[in-house]
């Protein structure tokens, strides 16, 4: 993400106080809670508890998910039950980015498209 074109918008009251940024959600894998054009807020953080929802580096990709540290290892699991569970290995390049703390529609935020 720190490659990634960044924009800035007032947002105002819609992201909530602690938001260090927001993210462009596309795809369907959190549905039914996160759809494409969504925008998740993000509080920067260095890990998560487990079951939180944040935003993740894994081997070159960004992804909105769940984390759940387990005994046999740590996955990054989407709400949308068509999509399976990615385990994070010691070996794969992993970064946790922050915790979603809110959401909102993209089209509520003036000029974003």
């Amino acid at each position: 993400m720190e490659d990634c074109v960044k924009e800035t918008y007032d947002v105002g009251h819609l992201a909530p106080e602690q938001t260090d940024f927001g993210v462009r959600i596309s795809g369907d894998s959190m549905e039914p809670l996160y759809h494409t054009g969504d925008v998740a807020w993000i509080q920067k953080k260095d890990s998560l508890a487990n079951g939180e929802i944040g935003i993740f580096y894994l081997n070159g990709n960004t992804y909105i998910k769940e984390l759940h540290d387990e005994p046999d290892g740590v996955y990054l699991i989407s709400l949308n039950q068509k999509y399976r569970s990615i385990q994070v290995l010691e070996s794969d390049a992993f970064k946790i980015f922050g915790k979603v703390i809110g959401k909102c529609k993209g089209a509520e935020i003036s000029g974003f498209h």
